[in-house]
């Protein structure tokens, strides 16, 4: 695994249907950004709000909205 690495981990992707890629990122304490669109499974694993966030959803067609949390 890379994401010991990384700062953040982000998975824009439309399909994922389960997305195990989050949970190792989120094992590791790495904030995750996905995308709200799609068939994602991302989204049921991802608390986007509350003193437990692991990470954000951002809009899938304006990623750009995404850099936010990063500044």
């Amino acid at each position: 695994m890379h994401y010991g690495a990384c700062d953040t981990a982000v998975f824009p992707s439309l399909y994922e249907p389960f997305g195990i890629v989050s949970l190792e990122a989120m094992a590791l304490e790495k904030p995750v950004v996905v995308g709200d669109k799609g068939i994602s499974g991302f989204r049921d694993q991802l608390i986007p709000s509350d003193p437990d966030q692991t990470g954000v959803q951002i809009d899938s067609g304006h990623y750009s909205m995404g850099a936010k949390y990063f500044a």
